[in-house]
């Protein structure tokens, strides 16, 4: 999760979807004590699909493993994607992909107030 509950925190006025195939554990349900976190579990195709087309920016936070299919929908239709070095994908696989340093949650969180405007 790494600094999802800090971004969260630092930006009440942007909506979260977290989205995942299976149910989720503990540590993403105490996400929902935010009023600006939505949980999708067994999300679906046409939730995602609903997503896509209403999501500012996709943060790229799945440590284990990329979602190729989601993530080539969300590029094709424009919409930024976002995430932090230690799991970001491998350089050059998308085209709008930024990376940030782990470190650098003020970078991040900047390039979320603009596109949350």
């Amino acid at each position: 999760m790494g600094q999802l509950p800090q971004l969260i925190q630092l930006l009440p006025d942007c909506q979260f979807n977290i989205a995942a195939w299976t149910s989720f554990g503990e540590p993403v349900m105490q996400l929902l004590a935010a009023d600006n976190v939505r949980l999708y579990p067994h999300v679906t195709q046409p939730q995602i699909s609903k997503l896509v087309h209403t999501c500012n920016a996709y943060l790229d936070v799945n440590c284990d493993g990329k979602e190729e299919q989601i993530l080539r929908q969300f590029e094709q239709a424009g919409t930024p994607l976002l995430s932090f070095q230690s799991v970001a994908a491998a350089p050059g696989s998308y085209q709008r992909y930024s990376t940030f340093a782990d470190d650098d949650t003020t970078g991040m969180l900047h390039q979320l107030q603009e596109l949350c405007k």
